[in-house]
């Protein structure tokens, strides 16, 4: 298993989305989006800190006779700074990934659509299988505002060691990202501000 930062890497992917646009598609992909996050850390030790995540569409890419979109994620104030970017594109079927600059890698249907609840698939990162499950559809608060519609996933690795629980709204994308690593310790991401893309 390879170390937990790449991991967290790998699985933020999913935890901050790069979703905006139209009512009811959770997955337009606009360039120039950015979603601002505030993150707060709760080490195994159990000392805190508060950090901010970010996430940005910056331009288009063709690959393999396929157009993708290149995100920009970062994650700061924790005990390291983590940093990537990867490659998304969408069809009928749902969001697919691909790891930027990675030789080999090979896509990946990374959240189908559409989805109902109880519904399971599986990535794979690195070498850790990962299942996600669709919960539900609800209604989550963040700071003052309440978005409804919300599509409630839950991610976990083959053995436990994380899981993470986020919420996708309407228009938006990420409101809200809860993981827990047995490793990192607790990390909770609320959307700050969202700002569309064009």
């Amino acid at each position: 298993m390879r170390s937990s930062l790449l991991f967290l890497a790998a699985s933020l992917a999913v935890s901050i989305p790069t979703f905006a646009a139209e009512p009811k598609d959770y997955l337009p992909i606009q360039i120039g989006s950015e979603w601002t996050s505030t993150a707060a850390f709760v080490a195994p030790s159990g000392n805190k800190t508060t950090g901010t995540g970010q996430r940005k569409i910056a331009e288009k890419v063709e690959l393999d006779g396929k157009t993708y979109y290149r995100t920009r994620t970062k994650l700061e104030g924790g005990a390291s700074l983590v940093e990537y970017s990867k490659l998304i594109r969408k069809d009928a079927a749902g969001l697919y990934s691909l790891p930027d600059g990675v030789a080999g890698a090979k896509e990946q249907l990374e959240i189908p659509m559409p989805l109902t609840a109880g519904q399971t698939w599986q990535t794979v990162a690195g070498t850790v299988t990962i299942t996600s499950t669709m919960v539900g559809v609800e209604t989550v608060t963040v700071g003052k505002k309440t978005y409804k519609e919300c599509l409630h996933i839950r991610v976990a690795s083959a053995d436990q060691s994380y899981q993470e629980d986020y919420w996708e709204a309407p228009v938006v994308g990420t409101v809200k990202s809860e993981i827990v690593s047995t490793t990192m310790g607790k990390i909770t991401l609320t959307l700050r501000e969202y700002k569309a893309g064009k």
